[in-house]
């Protein structure tokens, strides 16, 4: 056998492998994020009411494509609490979305949300007032 054949045989093994791989990851996110599942409907109505919190916060309307400051940092903080409160996945913030985002937008909000924490007193006081609107439209809802 030469060389550019066990090549061959090499790429179309790897590609093989690719194929089940995806297949899996499908397989458990449709079971992670199943319409029917109970985690899952606590998990939207957790989104919808972080995303209203903010959205009635900045007076915005967060599936709209702008890059207006006000929209950028309502966008960024609701990525910031969707993490923090969900544990979701990259993927699937830029989901909750009308106009989804790239995972490394998502990437990039979230390391600006910290960079504002620490250096914008404004962003910050944003940030914990939106947290105790939250947490308390949150507990609303478990009682």
């Amino acid at each position: 056998m030469t060389l550019t054949e066990q090549n061959k045989e090499l790429r179309n093994e790897v590609a093989r492998i690719k194929r089940q791989l995806s297949y899996w990851r499908s397989e458990a996110m449709r079971f992670r994020i199943g319409e029917n599942n109970k985690q899952t409907l606590m998990l939207s109505k957790k989104v919808q009411t972080i995303k209203s919190v903010i959205s009635d916060y900045f007076g915005v309307d967060m599936d709209i494509v702008t890059r207006c400051r006000t929209h950028v940092r309502a966008r960024q903080m609701y990525f910031a609490y969707l993490r923090k409160e969900t544990g979701m996945s990259l993927i699937e913030i830029s989901k909750t979305l009308e106009h989804r985002r790239d995972h490394s937008t998502i990437i990039c909000a979230l390391k600006r949300h910290e960079d504002y924490l620490i250096f914008e007193k404004d962003y910050k006081i944003d940030y914990q007032n939106i947290e105790s609107i939250i947490f308390s439209k949150l507990n609303e809802q478990a009682a």
